[in-house]
């Protein structure tokens, strides 16, 4: 039966190996600031990590893909149902 120390969170992510096997992978995604997300415990390529797009980012070009015309984008926008940004 395997046994060890019982650690809460912070004491298992300040552990020395963590830093090492490089779990924990801090970025600024230049809006929301500095995040510290946990990495994947597999992966294929250990490159530089890509952010996620941030909130209302693609909205735009999948309302175009499915066939909404420009002004019916606007007026979705200006209601603020459709978060759009840059």
């Amino acid at each position: 039966m395997p046994a060890g120390p019982v650690r809460s969170v912070h004491e298992a992510l300040a552990d020395p190996v963590v830093a090492a096997r490089a779990v924990i992978e801090e970025y600024d995604d230049g809006l929301r600031g500095v995040a510290s997300p946990l990495r994947a415990p597999a992966e294929i390529d250990r490159s530089t990590p890509t952010t996620p797009p941030h909130l209302g980012a693609d909205s735009l070009a999948v309302l175009r893909e499915v066939g909404f015309a420009s002004a019916e984008i606007e007026a979705l926008v200006a209601a603020g149902t459709v978060l759009a940004t840059a």
